[in-house]
């Protein structure tokens, strides 16, 4: 897959190296920023697993980055790994904070989209916040007590007081 910067729109080509004429390409058009700040916030909502319903929110965030015009294709042409990476660029282009060098860095190989994630939370201001947060949500994890049975500990133990 390949992406490129046209005017203000991305062409994303998805190459076919054994039959060039079954390329596809699309072109996905700017949203307007308001539209790319709500982009953001539904990421970070399913994310940071506080998406009411993670389904409906990937997959409207979806249609928001690559365009209405573009989602039969995605939906009915590619397959999931095609959609994926297509869907990704289409993302990390029109989110606030993104553009094509996010593009480029997710479409650079295996490690991509961590990057490219880490680059975008650290462009809107928000990479420290989101660190502190895991870390101390992780020491939560680690730090729990577990029960007998293999649940955690929620009470009080006996013979503390409260």
């Amino acid at each position: 897959m390949r992406a490129r910067e046209q005017g203000r729109n991305l062409i994303i080509t998805i190459d076919n190296p054994d039959d060039p004429a079954l390329e596809v390409e699309l072109t996905v058009p700017p949203v307007p920023g308001a539209l790319g700040a709500d982009l953001y916030a539904l990421w970070l909502g399913l994310a940071l697993g506080l998406s009411d319903d993670p389904d409906v929110d990937a997959t409207n965030m979806s249609k928001i980055a690559v365009g209405e015009a573009n989602w039969p294709t995605i939906d009915n042409d590619l397959r999931w790994a095609e959609a994926e990476r297509v869907i990704n660029a289409a993302f990390f282009w029109n989110v606030q904070g993104g553009g094509i060098e996010l593009v480029n860095t997710l479409l650079e190989g295996e490690d991509g989209y961590p990057k490219a994630q880490v680059a975008l939370l650290k462009r809107n201001g928000h990479l420290t916040r989101i660190e502190q947060l895991t870390t101390l949500l992780n020491s939560a994890v680690a730090n729990e007590t577990p029960t007998p049975d293999g649940t955690s500990d929620t009470s009080t133990p006996t013979g503390s007081e409260s």
